[in-house]
């Protein structure tokens, strides 16, 4: 398969479709992610995000309102 063979419209469109489970795992891997760093750099933590929000708040912020709509309802 040469790289003219390739479908690339197809591609994006499954990469664009969103699922519940898709959405699900990028939030805990953006969950994750801010509890890390929350543990690893109480610091900076402290100076450059709210102290009073939960890690889950930045990772629900960084999705896509398709995927925020998922994971709400």
């Amino acid at each position: 398969m040469s790289e003219y063979d390739y479908d690339y419209e197809e591609a994006d469109e499954q990469e664009s479709e969103t699922t519940l489970q898709s959405a699900r795992e990028q939030l805990e891997f953006w969950t994750e992610f801010y509890e890390e760093e929350k543990d690893e750099k109480p610091d900076e933590w402290m100076f450059y995000r709210n102290p009073f929000l939960d890690p889950s708040v930045y990772a629900y912020w960084i999705l896509t309102e398709e995927e925020k709509e998922l994971v709400v309802h």
